[in-house]
């Protein structure tokens, strides 16, 4: 196995085609992936997203799992999936034309793969259906489809049981900037990246799906604007660890493979100098200029989960790449406020969760009663147990 990185280098972009070849030759070339990677030329205006070229080195980081320890990022066990079970009942319900709820709950929940619902969230989400006109009860007692139940399940688009992320409205004054899909915590005060420029979020209108902004001074976006898949810890361990040694290649039958061309390899060093410069070895919380900087090298869960803790504390917080900008604060006031809330007790993902003005991101979640699609949604996106084994351990 040979592995080598080409990059072509861009007045504003670095792209780097990562290609794994079978064989001798390129010619008789049998697997190959290629990984697009963008990257910002550095300025005075450059955030420290970009300063530790943080896309390069999660995308070598990621390589390197999958190749060195044969990993590959697993599920998520801890999730609801309350959107798939309505499905679920749904379907079950159609098929057979009229069910038990106590034969729901055997065969979904109790002997099948939605382990993690309790009874009283069963019975709720029962319920809820029935106030929907998704389900009818009979005077037997047994549930058949409802009036909206039965456009749904008679509907072609109710095969894919998963959905593709609600598009909002990004509005500033009377202008529409454009539409971007929500599949993120967001609230208000919060920053977001669009149209190659960073916007304050003013309001949010679930119902009409429209987000209401504000321009707002500050360095050059990031390059990590949101949107994709979660990211775990390992990646997070596996970057600290790369920037750490100084050293991405991969370690295969005794030697160490490198893949990267000249201009790669400056990309990865510029990295390495300002992990070196900001000391981030040793240092997780830091100031840089009226900025604060948290740096758990930790996956999304736990990064959102400290980011809504600081909002919820008053900061104005954001995270862009596993990195959380706290704006017109220090290292200091920012670990106060955490140690403050530690001492307190951590808040329940729920009651992040309330806080959340959009949680409508599966295909049935407008289905949900409010309770269950807090709950879900504070599965999903926090981490309260792994953010307050974190908090005990760096909080100097």
């Amino acid at each position: 196995m040979r592995l080598s990185l080409l990059e072509e280098q861009t007045v504003s972009a670095a792209i780097l085609w990562l290609i794994l070849l079978n064989g001798r030759d390129i010619e008789v070339m049998k697997h190959a992936l290629r990984m697009l990677i963008t990257e910002n030329e550095l300025n005075v205006a450059s955030s420290i997203v970009d300063h530790l070229r943080l896309h390069l080195v999660q995308s070598m980081a990621m390589i390197r799992l999958m190749i060195s320890k044969q990993w590959f990022e697993p599920a998520d066990a801890q999730q609801m999936h309350y959107s798939t079970l309505l499905h679920q009942i749904l379907a079950i319900t159609a098929q057979w034309g009229g069910v038990r709820a106590d034969q729901l709950w055997s065969q979904l929940c109790q002997t099948g793969p939605f382990k993690n619902v309790d009874l009283n969230d069963f019975k709720s989400l029962l319920k809820h259906m029935g106030i929907c006109g998704l389900l009818t009860q009979l005077a037997s007692g047994e549930m058949v489809v409802g009036a909206e139940g039965e456009k749904l399940t008679n509907h072609y688009t109710f095969y894919a049981v998963f959905n593709t992320p609600e598009e909002f409205r990004i509005v500033t004054g009377n202008r529409t900037l454009g539409t971007v899909p929500v599949d993120s915590p967001l609230l208000p005060d919060q920053h977001i990246i669009f149209g190659g420029r960073r916007w304050k979020v003013t309001e949010i209108e679930t119902e009409k799906k429209v987000i209401y902004v504000e321009a707002t001074k500050g360095g050059q976006p990031p390059q990590f604007s949101g949107g994709g898949m979660s990211v775990h810890d390992a990646v997070r361990q596996e970057m600290l660890a790369i920037y750490r040694e100084g050293d991405y290649r991969i370690a295969i039958g005794g030697k160490k493979v490198d893949y990267a061309d000249a201009a790669a390899r400056n990309l990865f060093a510029e990295g390495c100098s300002n992990f070196q410069r900001y000391n981030l070895q040793n240092e997780y919380f830091i100031t840089s200029g009226q900025h604060c900087y948290v740096i758990p090298w930790i996956g999304d869960k736990i990064v959102n989960t400290i980011t809504a803790l600081l909002i919820r504390c008053g900061f104005k917080a954001n995270s862009f790449g596993g990195v959380i900008e706290i704006d017109n604060s220090s290292a200091a006031s920012v670990q106060h406020a955490l140690k403050e809330m530690l001492l307190s007790g951590l808040p329940s993902a729920f009651d992040l969760a309330t806080y959340v003005p959009e949680k409508t991101l599966n295909k049935y979640d407008e289905y949900l009663p409010e309770s269950l699609l807090a709950k879900g949604f504070g599965e999903k996106a926090y981490d309260i147990e792994g953010t307050s084994n974190w908090l005990k351990k760096y909080l100097q």
